[in-house]
């Protein structure tokens, strides 16, 4: 494997520019090259967040794990010479420890919350349940529906009126929904099925006509049919096959979503005291005239 294949990994390298051990503790050196050294236990840590496939190159292959170690010393160099910057070296200086305390300041944030505790909040939740049922747990009223279609474009369905109306009369009289939906229907994927239209639909389904949404919620019972309703698609006839009445889940069923909220709510509250501990203190002095000398040039005219 050449260096190359290992530059995707050069990203983990951050993680060994500064390990500190503990007061004495002698760490054996692994690698030295000048004033690069590195000890085995900063090394192992490295191996353990190594992708798989690298972990098998430089298990496997002597010349691969060689071609890592220098791209490990490579990049720990040039951080080394980032770090030595200093302010002669004018807004480079300046970029690269914004850069750095960026880069720290992330760290210690990703640092707190991986260690944060949480309490368990489940009387909490179920609290949050009752209060905010709707947010959490309201089902919609469904439908499902068969229905008959003559095809017209929208506005020109006056000429097909009148057959919609011969069917719904002979609906009236008794005959088949089914059978006269097989005849008569122009939509293909229901026709077969006996106009069922196999899908259940709320009324803010806004992938289903609305017409046809509107028509179809206006029956107020199982069996009842609409009269012709026009839609972009035509003219139909709408019965109502289905109903599944508004509800709530179980608290059981969405207690996840809800702790997942609070828990989301609480990192933000600890996250921010644990900021505030790092700010100003009542102590700090300002330099007011300099602040007024820098912000000076964006005050507007």
């Amino acid at each position: 494997m050449s260096l190359k294949e290992f530059l995707r990994i050069a990203s983990i390298s951050v993680a060994l520019m500064v390990v500190i051990p503990p007061v004495g503790y002698a760490q054996q050196t692994v690698i030295s090259d000048g004033e690069f050294s590195m000890s085995e236990d900063e090394l192992a840590y490295l191996v353990s967040v190594w992708p798989e496939d690298t972990l098998a190159a430089a298990t496997n292959d002597v010349s691969a794990r060689y071609g890592l170690l220098n791209i490990i010393a490579q990049n720990t160099r040039l951080a080394n010479a980032a770090l030595a910057l200093n302010e002669d070296d004018g807004p480079d200086y300046y970029k690269m420890q914004l850069l750095l305390r960026t880069t720290l300041r992330d760290y210690m944030v990703q640092r707190f919350k991986d260690g944060l505790e949480y309490p368990d909040v489940t009387a909490v939740a179920a609290e949050r349940y009752e209060a905010q049922k709707r947010k959490y747990a309201y089902k919609a009223e469904r439908r499902k529906s068969s229905h008959i279609l003559l095809r017209c474009d929208l506005y020109k369905c006056s000429p097909r009126t009148d057959e919609m109306k011969e069917l719904t009369s002979r609906l009236e009289s008794g005959e088949s929904f089914e059978a006269l939906a097989e005849e008569f229907s122009e939509d293909p994927g229901s026709r077969k099925l006996g106009g069922k239209f196999d899908q259940w639909i709320r009324l803010s389904d806004s992938n289903i006509d609305k017409a046809y949404r509107e028509g179809l919620f206006s029956l107020k019972s199982v069996g009842e049919v609409t009269g012709v309703i026009n839609s972009r698609f035509g003219l139909h006839i709408i019965r109502l096959d289905a109903l599944d009445p508004e509800n709530y889940k179980p608290f059981e069923q969405v207690k996840g979503a809800i702790v997942a909220d609070i828990n989301r709510e609480y990192l933000e509250q600890q996250l921010e005291a644990y900021q505030e501990g790092f700010g100003l203190s009542e102590d700090a002095v300002i330099d007011g005239e300099a602040m007024d000398r820098l912000f000076a040039p964006q005050r507007a005219d």
